[in-house]
């Protein structure tokens, strides 16, 4: 979604309509966008506060996720990632296999991503057994003494996972919107613990520190950011415990939302609350 001069455009509804007119198939449609989708969360690696993409097509200078995600769109528009010179809207590494199902686990699609990408994400985060976690990293507020495996305690480990809970939340907009897939068990899925929803919580007062914090962390700011914003390792307690608090908080603004709008949690699910709440409050107060 782009705004222009006050008027707004969806560019993939607009490539769906009109592949849909010239007889492209529902799951075919539904292929590709799941095809868009992963390279953009994949390329989606931050770009920092300086880097700005400027869209030829538009007129538009985009920043930060915006700018990376119109840019990996012109790319696939342009056929960056197909080997088929006859259809660029693919990225062959991440085909889907037709299916007649009207219903879908979103348990099954986070098995699909988060073991079919595993080898994907770089060595970092926790590791049992000498194998990798990804995006999942040692709380010790919650380790539990006597238990450990390769002297990690596997009940501190939180499994975050970001970026994959990123991307299944949005193929799930693809099954639902494009596939008419009906997704099931979407409570099962958590929000993103991410600088967008973690540093709103902290900006508005909702998380902060506590008393000890500067006998405890002073000394491990790693650097300080552009803005003389203290820097600390992803690792760090500091870090982990805020991106903990991030999701609890993110539930409970969701149980306030359905109880407050009287509808249930399939209704108005999470992303939305993600999507339409918290990013877009982060975005306004930003600028």
């Amino acid at each position: 979604m782009i705004v222009k001069n006050g008027e707004k455009r969806d560019l993939v509804e607009e490539h769906v309509n009109s592949w849909i007119s010239q007889g492209v198939s529902q799951i075919e449609c539904a292929r590709r966008v799941i095809d868009l989708f992963v390279v953009s969360v994949l390329l989606d690696a931050g770009a920092g506060s300086k880097w700005k993409y400027i869209d030829d097509k538009t007129g538009l200078e985009l920043k930060r996720t915006e700018g990376l995600g119109i840019a990996s769109l012109r790319m696939y528009e342009d056929g960056y990632f197909s080997s088929d010179p006859e259809n660029p809207f693919r990225v062959d590494y991440f085909l889907m296999k037709g299916s007649d199902n009207e219903r879908v686990s979103v348990c099954s699609l986070w098995e699909v991503i988060s073991i079919g990408l595993l080898d994907v994400w770089p060595k970092a985060g926790a590791e049992l057994s000498g194998k990798s976690l990804g995006d999942a990293w040692v709380c010790k507020l919650l380790e539990k003494k006597g238990v450990s495996c390769d002297g990690v305690s596997p009940s501190g480990i939180v499994p975050f996972h970001k970026l994959s809970m990123w991307l299944t939340w949005s193929l799930t907009e693809v099954l639902s919107r494009v596939g008419s897939i009906e997704v099931l068990d979407l409570a099962m899925l958590t929000g993103l613990p991410e600088y967008r929803n973690g540093g709103l919580l902290v900006d508005m007062g909702v998380i902060g520190f506590k008393s000890d914090f500067e006998n405890k962390f002073k000394g491990k700011v790693v650097v300080q950011g552009e803005d003389n914003t203290p820097l600390y390792e992803v690792d760090s307690e500091i870090i982990v415990q805020w991106r903990c608090l991030t999701i609890v908080v993110l539930d409970k603004l969701h149980d306030i939302m359905t109880e407050t709008l009287g509808v249930d949690k399939n209704t108005f699910t999470l992303s939305m609350l993600l999507e339409g709440g918290t990013w877009k409050v982060n975005i306004f107060l930003v600028c």
